[in-house]
């Protein structure tokens, strides 16, 4: 028996006695701007008890499957519209490590969520035959305006070429010559 003393009782010889708190870290996979649904990692810093998903508040998501043990849980979150911030939280005293010490910090983890822009390609070639004599015109319509200039990529033909914008900045245009040039 040691010297040290706990809480009145003799600490044994080489024991280790755990006054420490648990920390915890919240962190995403991919990329969560614009992929759902978006999986979070919950990373406790040593074995926990009594973590379970009620413990965490989820704005702007809704949550399924929760899982895990110990050190290592994850969830899959699903952002409930577009151009939100999705967050995750978790308050002090929501669960304990095995020596049953308080969690007494909080983590949050914020995700400013967009959905990427869906595009339709329209050309005014009605038969589908392109000839070496003819411009065809590329429009690609997007669902929500484009601020960064769109490329289009014709395989064998173009590469990343800018297309130029029109009337709206969801509606852009490409002239393909045909002719080669």
């Amino acid at each position: 028996v040691t010297t040290g003393v706990n809480d009145g009782f003799p600490t044994p010889k080489n024991s280790n006695i755990d006054f420490s708190s648990p920390s915890l870290s919240l962190s995403n996979t991919a990329n969560p701007e614009t992929t759902s649904p978006i999986t979070v990692s919950v990373t406790p810093s040593e074995n926990v008890l009594g973590l379970t998903s009620s413990d965490f508040t989820i704005t702007g998501a809704s949550t399924s499957s929760f899982s895990g043990s110990g050190t290592s849980y994850s969830w899959t979150i699903t952002p409930t519209s577009d151009n939100t911030v999705v967050t995750v939280s978790i308050a002090s005293n929501s669960f304990t490590d095995y020596a049953q010490n308080n969690y007494t910090s909080s983590a949050a983890l914020s995700i400013n969520y967009s959905e990427p822009p869906t595009v339709s390609l329209s050309s005014s070639d009605s038969d589908g035959m392109v000839n070496l004599t003819e411009t065809v015109s590329i429009t690609a319509t997007f669902n929500e305006n484009i601020a960064a200039t769109p490329t289009i990529t014709i395989p064998g033909v173009v590469s990343d070429a800018n297309m130029s914008l029109t009337t709206s900045a969801t509606v852009w245009h490409y002239d393909w010559d045909t002719t080669g040039e």
